[in-house]
This record gives C-alpha cells, sequence and structure tokens, in this order.
C-alpha cells in the first residue's frame, strides 16, 4: 500500500506532442526568477514551442532579405546580446541602417519597440526591418512565395499555425522566439534574489550606491531614473528621454512619430543588462566605450529645450566613474551571451 500511495501521488507525465503534421497549440511558461516581473503575453499570440522553433529559424535566416544576404541576426549577433558593434548597422547593398541596433534582452514585457517608439508590439516590430530598403528591402510577395515554396518552411507554419506563411504568422512567430531571450543570471540578479551587497566587491558597492541613491538637495549621479526596476530601463517612469546629446537634432526621435516639438530628441532609454558587450552606445552609436557614456552624463549634455533635468544634477568625480562602471558591469549575464537556445542550429 505504501509503495502504491508513492506511485500514485506522482504528477502525470506532460502529454505527447500531437504528430508532426498536426499543428502544436502545447503551451510554454517562460521561467523567469521572483525578482523578476511575470511575462506579458498576449493573448492573441499565445507562447507554443513549435512558433519558437519557427520565430528562431526565421531570426537566422537571410531568406528574409531581398538578396538573401542579411538576416535578423546580422543586426542582433547572439554572442553580444543580440545587439550591432557596428555604430550604424548595414543592410543589403551596404546600406547604413539610421541608427545603432538595440540590444534584444527581456522584450517580453515591453510595450513600445525601436528608438523612437513607432512600434507597439513585438509582432509589428518583427516585420518592419524585412520591408525597410536599408534594411531587408524585400516585398511581402517575394518573402510569401519562398517561404511556401519551402518544404522546411511548410512543415514549421503547419505545426505552428496549421496554416501556410502569411506576413501576421512570420511576425507571431518571430516575436514568440524573440519573447524567450530572458538575462537573469547576472551578479547584480544574485543581489536582487538576495538582497546582500557583500557580492559586490568595494568599486561595485559604491557603484551601486551612486546609480540608485537619492539624495535631496544635492547632486548625485540616480541612475535609476532612467534605468530602473528589475531591466534597469525606463518604462516605470517615462520610457522616452532627452539626455542632451545634441543641442540641434536631425533626428527628431520620438519627436517624428508624434510631431510634438516637447518630444524632438527624445529616445528610448533601453534595457542596460549586458551593457558591457552592447557598445557602441546611445541611438547613434557616437560611444565607443562606457567610460565616454558616464562622461557625457557627467558633463550635463548640450543644452537643449527638452534636455532632461536631472542632467543638470549629476555630479561624479574620476573614482566615481570607476565605481559606476564597475557595478555596471555585474550586470553581465555570460550564460545568455553562450546559450546555445539563442543560437542556429
Amino acid at each position: 500500500m505504501l509503495a502504491f500511495s508513492l506511485i500514485s501521488c506522482e504528477p502525470d507525465p506532460p502529454p505527447p506532442p500531437p504528430p508532426e503534421d498536426e499543428v502544436d497549440t502545447t503551451p510554454v511558461i517562460l521561467e523567469v526568477p521572483d525578482h523578476f516581473r511575470t511575462p506579458e503575453i498576449p493573448a492573441t499570440n499565445p507562447l507554443t514551442q513549435a512558433k519558437i522553433d519557427l520565430g528562431k529559424s526565421l531570426f537566422f535566416d537571410p531568406l528574409l532579405s531581398r538578396d538573401q544576404t542579411v538576416s535578423c541576426a546580422t543586426c542582433h549577433p547572439p554572442e553580444l546580446s543580440f545587439a550591432d558593434p557596428k555604430i550604424l548597422s548595414i543592410g543589403i547593398d551596404g546600406n547604413r541602417t539610421r541608427r545603432h541596433s538595440m540590444a534584444l534582452v527581456n522584450l517580453y514585457y515591453a510595450n513600445s519597440f525601436f528608438w523612437d517608439g513607432r512600434s507597439p508590439s513585438l509582432e509589428d516590430q518583427a516585420t518592419q526591418p524585412i520591408f525597410d530598403p536599408l534594411e531587408m528591402d524585400n516585398t511581402e510577395e517575394i518573402v510569401l512565395e519562398r517561404l511556401n515554396a519551402s518544404e522546411k518552411y511548410q512543415k514549421l507554419f503547419k505545426r505552428a499555425f496549421g496554416d501556410t506563411a502569411t506576413m501576421v504568422h512570420i511576425g507571431k512567430a518571430l516575436a514568440s522566439f524573440e519573447r524567450t531571450l530572458i538575462s537573469s543570471e547576472s551578479k547584480y540578479d544574485q543581489f536582487l534574489a538576495t538582497q546582500d551587497t557583500s557580492i559586490f566587491t568595494a568599486p561595485e558597492r559604491r557603484g551601486f550606491e551612486l546609480f540608485f541613491a537619492e539624495r535631496s538637495n544635492a547632486r548625485h549621479a540616480e541612475c535609476f531614473h532612467c534605468h530602473g526596476g528589475f531591466n534597469l530601463d525606463a518604462r516605470a517612469e517615462g520610457v522616452f528621454k532627452n539626455n542632451g546629446l545634441d543641442e540641434f537634432y536631425e533626428d527628431r526621435g520620438l519627436g517624428d512619430i508624434t510631431r510634438n516639438p516637447r518630444d524632438v530628441g527624445k529616445f528610448k532609454a533601453p534595457t542596460l543588462r549586458n551593457i558591457e558587450h552592447t557598445a557602441p552606445y546611445m541611438h547613434d552609436g557616437r560611444f565607443q566605450t562606457l567610460e565616454e557614456v558616464v562622461d557625457h552624463y557627467a558633463s550635463g549634455g548640450q543644452p537643449h529645450v527638452n534636455r532632461d533635468a536631472l542632467m543638470l544634477n549629476i555630479l561624479i568625480d574620476e573614482e566615481g566613474k570607476r565605481d559606476l562602471i564597475a557595478f555596471l558591469k555585474t550586470l553581465s549575464d555570460p550564460n545568455f551571451l553562450s546559450n546555445p537556445d539563442f543560437r542556429p542550429e
């Protein structure tokens, strides 16, 4: 009876996947640590392994570009936290894009995409580079003709959606793969899980205090105002900031989308996760090193009318700059950078 009780208490095994010629709707649950927010997956695109597999294949496939030379991974290499080491990314025919390619990290809960926030969802964002003349420069007709003529993709789309390729399916599949790009194993995550600052070295701990401490009636770094929360971005306090990069902006950022003069020079404040590996920095890739970035903030930036008021409150000496950079390097997650699940088959 004891043996029977032990056996009967075991959880039921997961159901087997459906046959390969049938659509697979088995849900996938993203695993995140307790100090992360619960992943937000849209009801219109539930996460399944079949969609993830299809999205991963599409992400690394240059077939999506007009001349079949450029893939999503061309501008978002996984070993660099899916950020581009070039100042401006290179599309087909050697075309330079307008902006530096952002890192793709913990995207599952973001609610706007691109530096100017023009895209409201991952599903929408994922397909825009396909049609951009400076990136993949392709057409819907050619993309769908290629995919539906491929025996490999016929099977993948059938399994993911029970249908042939469409642009909607492409967007959903790419978004599904991108939502799995979770970085959560940095030294900083160890702190978030334990609240134990002793895991930091002395310079890292001082940098941590510069980053997060708020000083009333005193100038201080206080980076958390624009890079806060578990993901170290600006979602909690307004995503878009003018950080005084220029006195006059040719690239107006959010201002080009809203046509509001108050938005000129505002760009999305990205996550700082893996920032050590995502140089160059800023929307135009103007800074090659973290030292240059910190120097810019310490300077207060250029006197633009929309410059964030916090820029004028920053005061940091040379030792403080070194300490701040030491802390920023605790945001690196080597397991994310080398994860085989984020590599082509």
